[in-house]
């Protein structure tokens, strides 16, 4: 008999994607929670998943993509959220249009 892998780490239901994002942090939750209520972590093979490397994302991403992220989303979103007034912030949260432009951001803009 085969025995079911299953990777989670408690660390990726703290992030928010977009509302267009398929990933549901909400599923992953609900999911961890059912597998532990019905004690099925006996019966799977459990590993912690941990954050990726720069080498192992480009295993899979485009490096200009990986750069991109590097240097706009991670390093550089507190200072470039924080030179909006609180005003703007509402504004760019409440608008369809703006919200698509800003979508990197929108975590901070709660």
């Amino acid at each position: 008999m085969r025995k079911v892998s299953y990777c989670y780490n408690e660390a990726i239901t703290n992030y928010h994607f977009s509302k267009e994002h398929p990933m549901k942090t909400k599923r992953i939750k609900m999911a961890h929670s059912l597998i532990q209520s019905y004690e099925l972590s006996d019966q799977l093979t459990m590993f912690q998943s941990k954050e990726a490397s720069k080498d192992e994302l480009s295993l899979f991403h485009d490096p200009s993509y990986i750069d991109y992220l590097e240097k706009w989303v991670t390093g550089k979103k507190d200072e470039i959220v924080n030179n909006y007034k609180d005003e703007e912030k509402r504004k760019i949260r409440d608008d369809s249009k703006l919200k698509s432009l800003f979508k990197v951001f929108l975590v901070v803009f709660r």
